[in-house]
């Protein structure tokens, strides 16, 4: 297994979640540390939350976020930020352009061809680049909560229960935290550890470091992780446990290996399932 990188004092100052906001945030200070990239993309960067801190963490570092999502875009330019940070629609973004260093997080589960995608960002690495990938457990606790919600909102069940919360606790005031993206855009592709593995080495990318990110997140599990304690040991347990458990994995790779012959990617019956339900349910919110 590759080694797990280690913890950096910024990222700590963060206040951890039950989605291991701290945790993901300090993987990645710690793997830009490690290799010193010049120029860093953040491919679906949505409205900006990695690249902004990535810039104001690395301030000599040049950092392009880029989105499909023109909403998300142009929410990331009016929150400002560092000087060295810049935001782009898909479209305004250069064919040629190369980086030192890309950052994929919580993308490749919402593209339609992930092989596709891991093989065109390899070929956006400068020579000696990374990939850092964040990527749900797709047979994990999240997404196992994410595909009962689904099934609750489709058969009416959650509108009733949101009713009956509303009526015996009334009107919540919690403020929201920024959100990652404007765009709804369901999870299509559900990963198994073995599976992703393959895909990596498909694409020509080699495993420098591996970290899975909390236990439990998501659908009703949010409600049972509160108070800083337990959020912190649900963030810590998880590198004691096989990755099967996790919630979410990250990895840091290297464009070491060869290309192999593009395969046929295709979700087993479980995904489609899941792919199913979530379409449904991001159609139902349009």
């Amino acid at each position: 297994m590759p080694a797990c990188l280690g913890i950096l004092g910024v990222a700590v100052a963060l206040p951890e979640d039950t989605y291991g906001t701290r945790k993901r945030m300090a993987f990645i200070e710690t793997a830009i540390t490690a290799h010193a990239p010049r120029t860093v993309l953040d491919v679906g960067c949505g409205v900006g939350n990695v690249s902004l801190s990535v810039a104001e963490l690395f301030p000599g570092v040049a950092v392009t976020g880029i989105d499909s999502d023109r909403n998300s875009i142009e929410y990331a330019r009016r929150r400002g930020g560092s000087s060295n940070v810049r935001f782009l629609h898909d479209s305004e973004f250069g064919t040629s352009e190369k980086f030192d260093f890309i950052i994929a997080s919580e993308v490749l589960e919402h593209v339609e061809q992930p092989e596709r995608f891991l093989r065109s960002l390899r070929e956006r690495l400068n020579a000696g680049g990374h990939l850092l990938v964040t990527v749900p457990n797709g047979y994990g606790p999240f997404e196992f909560m994410s595909l009962a919600e689904g099934f609750l909102r489709l058969s009416g069940v959650y509108r009733v229960l949101r009713a009956l919360r509303r009526a015996t606790r009334g009107a919540t005031q919690d403020v929201a935290p920024t959100p990652d993206t404007l765009a709804i855009s369901p999870h299509v592709n559900f990963f198994s550890f073995r599976r992703l593995q393959g895909l990596f080495a498909r694409t020509g990318f080699q495993v420098h470091a591996y970290q899975p990110r909390t236990l439990l997140c998501g659908f009703l599990l949010d409600h049972c992780i509160r108070g800083r304690r337990l959020i912190e040991w649900n963030a810590s347990v998880t590198d004691r446990l096989p990755p099967f458990l996790s919630s979410d994995w990250m990895f840091l790779l290297a464009a070491e290996r060869t290309v192999e012959p593009a395969g046929d990617w295709s979700p087993g019956l479980y995904g489609r399932l899941h792919r199913y339900v979530n379409q449904r349910c991001a159609s139902s919110r349009q």
